[in-house]
């Protein structure tokens, strides 16, 4: 039997990043459970369409999830101390960039929706959805590339990078032009009913709340990427806030 690969002085920096990554990824999976019940029990009434794209949402989640566990798995069990089987990407292309942005670009698709309602602007709401076809163009390349070098120590610096601009600044512009979009919006549409304000400013609320947050993380994924002192395949920073961005 060939001797194991030595472990290197740095094993908490290229195994503990893609450890919290699952973690979290696992913990906001429970914060979607509830919301996905809740959703249920508040709206029942809702149309079909509406909630068969919220339960689709749901599973495809869940997919991602269980494809994280199985990476998680493949690293720290079947592969403890050996160090070739951390260097693999395993199934951690399908669940991140793949499929991570897939399901990004369907709630982006919701949103452009929602702000053409509101705008009636198609240069608007054509403008995010371009951003938001980038981003599922560089997720998609990005792990289709990776998946064929099989190994993070393979990763190619230009074109990867290209591709990785494309996916994470993508997302982070599309966010971000939401969250600006609806909050202007919805402070447009205001009334002087006190409770339609209300409402109102709580949209507005979770709107920014959660786009503003998004583009952060993939801001912070894409700088993981492109810092030459922590970008891979020197260390696997990146992939905790990319397990993070999969589920926001």
């Amino acid at each position: 039997m060939a001797p194991l690969p030595e472990i290197p002085g740095n094993i908490a920096l290229l195994a503990g990043p893609p450890l919290l990554g699952v973690m979290f990824n696992w913990w906001i999976f429970g914060i979607l459970m509830v919301q996905c019940y809740i959703y249920r029990l508040s709206f029942p009434n809702d149309k079909n369409h509406l909630k068969a794209l919220v339960y689709v949402l749901f599973l495809l989640e869940t997919a991602q999830t269980a494809l994280s566990t199985a990476d998680a798995f493949h690293w720290f069990a079947f592969g403890f101390g050996n160090m070739a089987y951390l260097a693999e990407y395993f199934l951690a292309n399908f669940d991140t960039p793949i499929l991570g942005s897939m399901i990004a670009f369907v709630v982006q698709l919701v949103f452009c929706g929602r702000i053409w309602a509101l705008s009636k602007s198609k240069v608007l709401s054509g403008v995010i959805a371009l951003f938001s076809v980038t981003q599922i163009i560089g997720g998609i390349a990005i792990g289709v590339m990776n998946q064929k070098l099989q190994v993070i120590t393979d990763f190619q610096d230009s074109l990867g990078l290209v591709y990785i601009t494309l996916w994470l600044g993508g997302s982070a512009i599309t966010d971000t032009l939401i969250a600006a979009s609806l909050t202007y919006l919805l402070l447009k549409s205001r009334s002087q009913n006190f409770e339609t304000n209300d409402i109102i400013l709580k949209i507005i609320r979770l709107t920014v709340e959660t786009n503003v947050l998004t583009a952060t993380m993939a801001i912070t994924a894409l700088a993981t990427m492109v810092i030459p002192s922590i970008a891979p395949p020197k260390s696997t920073i990146f992939m905790c806030p990319c397990y993070i961005l999969g589920k926001l």
